[in-house]
């Protein structure tokens, strides 16, 4: 055989070939079958029994399918039959050894990388686990996993796959297994995620999972970095807790009721003001009130709807509805909601209502006003045209015609400041202040006492001037005229 680039020792017997092997590393060892005292298969069974961790080819010329069988069985790495043409022989000999030994070092370079990681893994700082799925286990645990959950990492990987569930708190387990199976699925999704865990005591921490998908002994599985993020979460709940009480000592000092709710409905907060409005108290809230049981039959239909579409997070604006109180009695109401949003999930809602009743009721004054207005203007316009055909034909046309320019001019100032007035109270309405609406009311009727002081005067005369003539003397703004 040439050697080519091996180094070749040799023995002569078992025994010798173990002194060989305990005083020198050798790569691989090449034994027939048939040898003294011991043969190649006893020699193979009694290396595996000392744990000698070297590569073993069985060439022999023993024929039979058995002693082949036997020895791959007993752990050789290939079997050689000499049987041959030496060249043919020896060339196939001189390629196993080369591919033993490169295989036992491509081994040996891939068990010291695994030791490496594992090593670097289950000492790692951070919590690191495996799992598999059908059936469901979990196939690796560091110690800082098991410290994290108040297990050991064995407590941790004998856990069986009916239980395994219940280390996830049951409102996150559905949406946990979902992404465990999207990722071993290869489906896209987010590789970090919260969740709630169950400690071994029955705590809850809350745990941040960056997960990626992977091969554990020649099975899919998924590898997963667990963060305790349990005392970032209590921090933020305090966060929330204190704008919560923030935002709620606010509301109890607004004159508006301020209200909460779940996603069915049902209310969970009520500022002082809404009770004060509705005449419920805070113990009736307690045993449970639907936010449709305030609105009136007839209109329930389109708040679900509103309702429906905010909880979506549609904006739906402000609607008006027509509101109950405890003690039967309705009262108009604005009504402006929004979706209360938390960690990407709807709530509930958030709302204002506005009781409009004092603004309804000063609309409808203003409507019958603003007609009985029109009525007086109209009546007193055709009284006024009546007044000017019979001061036409009277024999004073040129005077009553001075009369009527001037009353003509004094009527249209006092009509034109009621139009103006008129038309701001109707283009304005509700949203003028109290204040603002009596004052302009105020000046409506002081012009048309005006109005009515011209028009009797006027029509004082006009009957005078077919009777008995006498003095009469008029003024409007200060201008005086005279008939005798």
């Amino acid at each position: 055989m040439d050697k080519g680039n091996f180094d070749i020792d040799n023995a002569y017997s078992v025994d010798e070939a173990f002194k060989k092997l305990s005083s020198k590393r050798y790569d691989v060892v090449i034994s027939d079958y048939q040898l003294p005292v011991k043969n190649g298969l006893e020699f193979l069974k009694e290396l595996k029994e000392q744990q000698k961790d070297i590569s073993f080819i069985l060439f022999t010329g023993k024929g039979r399918e058995e002693v082949a069988v036997e020895a791959l069985n007993l752990g050789a790495d290939r079997y050689i039959n000499k049987n041959g043409s030496p060249e043919t022989v020896y060339g196939e000999l001189a390629d196993a050894i080369k591919k033993t030994a490169e295989r036992k070092k491509s081994r040996k370079l891939l068990t010291e990388s695994e030791q490496k990681y594992r090593l670097l893994v289950e000492k790692s700082l951070q919590s690191i686990m495996i799992a598999q799925y059908s059936p469901l286990s979990i196939v690796f645990a560091n110690t800082s996993m098991g410290k994290m959950l108040g297990y050991s990492p064995e407590e941790l990987t004998a856990i069986s796959s009916s239980k395994i569930g219940k280390l996830i708190y049951h409102e996150d387990r559905a949406i946990f297994f979902d992404r465990f199976r999207n990722q071993l699925e290869g489906i896209q999704a987010n590789s970090s995620y919260e969740f709630r865990a169950l400690r071994k005591d029955g705590s809850i921490v809350w745990i941040e999972a960056f997960a990626t998908p992977i091969e554990y002994n020649g099975k899919p599985a998924v590898q997963a970095m667990f963060l305790d993020i349990d005392e970032h979460k209590k921090k933020a709940q305090e966060v929330l807790i204190k704008s919560e009480q923030r935002f709620r000592e606010l509301a109890n000092f607004l004159p508006e009721i301020v209200f909460e709710t779940d996603v069915t409905g049902k209310i969970t907060f009520f500022n002082q003001s809404a009770f004060e409005i509705t005449g419920y108290s805070v113990e009736e809230l307690k045993k449970g009130m639907n936010m449709l049981s305030f609105v009136v039959p007839e209109e329930q239909e389109r708040a679900i709807e509103n309702i429906t579409k905010s909880m979506h997070g549609k904006n739906v604006g402000t609607n008006e509805y027509m509101l109950l109180r405890k003690n039967g009695s309705t009262f108009h109401a604005l009504v402006r909601t929004s979706p209360i949003i938390f960690e990407t999930k709807v709530k509930g809602l958030r709302g204002m209502v506005m009781d409009i009743t004092d603004r309804k009721q000063m609309e409808n004054k203003l409507e019958q006003y603003s007609k009985h207005l029109e009525e007086l203007i109209e009546t007193r316009t055709i009284e006024l045209k009546k007044t000017q055909q019979q001061l036409i034909k009277s024999e004073r046309f040129a005077a009553i015609g001075e009369l009527a320019g001037i009353i003509g001019h004094d009527l249209r100032n006092p009509l034109t400041d009621i139009n103006n007035a008129f038309r701001f109270l109707k283009e304005k309405g509700a949203s003028i202040s109290e204040e603002k609406s009596k004052d302009t009311f105020e000046t409506i009727d002081k012009r048309i006492i005006h109005l009515n002081k011209i028009i009797n005067d006027l029509l004082l005369f006009q009957r005078n001037s077919f009777g008995v003539a006498r003095k009469i003397v008029a003024n409007t703004n200060n201008r005086s005229f005279r008939f005798y």
